[in-house]
């Protein structure tokens, strides 16, 4: 188990602020939203298609499987 100094250090780190000489310019911005609109749409994609990529595969070895048949 973790001991409760770790935790407590760890709770220190990250609650009490630091300052940071950083610059954020506009460009990085722009960067930074764009990849948040990437993953919006990529986990929209991925949670509504698979189930039509689904149904396409199974229909394509079906129809095959069908043909094969006859």
């Amino acid at each position: 188990m973790v001991s409760k100094k770790f935790s407590a250090l760890v709770c220190a780190i990250l609650v009490l602020p630091a300052t940071a000489h950083a610059y954020v310019d506009p460009g990085t911005g722009a960067y930074l939203l764009q990849l948040l609109i990437a993953v919006f749409g990529a986990i929209i994609f991925y949670i509504s298609r698979p189930l039509e990529l689904f149904r396409l595969i199974r229909s394509y070895f079906t129809k095959k499987s069908k043909e094969n048949k006859e």
